[in-house]
């Protein structure tokens, strides 16, 4: 620039990164075709259409990683209902309510550039509280 006696500034430059990269996204628990008693993983299973078996609550946890704008959040769904919103890792939220039978665990995160990315984790629960 130039003010209006002829004086120019230096010349600068800036470096602007746009992201249009999803974040990745791993489900750590429940995963898919495996046994889960009170939370704690116990067998894989086979034959169960890659269902998890819950017995009790569970932890739904996911490793989400964003290295352009880094990550802004991730959100926990049950059957497209939300249920938790987490900012910072860890991601983990822990599933304790009464529910029986099948449902879909949902997580969907996004980066601070607003990109995002789901999962979906088809479950089978035999939770009953006291």
């Amino acid at each position: 620039s130039k003010d209006n006696a002829g004086n120019a500034e230096k010349l600068k430059s800036v470096e602007i990164k746009i992201d249009k990269t999803n974040p990745a996204m791993d489900v750590k628990a429940p995963k898919k075709s495996y046994l889960y008693l009170m939370g704690r993983e116990i067998i894989p299973l086979s034959g169960f259409n890659n269902f998890a078996i819950v017995i009790g609550s569970t932890n739904v946890n996911v490793d989400v990683r964003d290295s352009i704008s880094g990550v802004k959040k991730v959100e926990f769904y049950v059957d497209n209902s939300l249920k938790e919103t987490l900012s910072e890792p860890p991601y983990t939220w822990n599933w304790n309510e009464v529910a029986v039978g099948p449902y879909t665990l949902k997580a969907v995160a996004y980066d601070n550039a607003g990109n995002k990315v789901s999962t979906e984790i088809p479950v089978m629960v035999l939770n009953i509280q006291y």
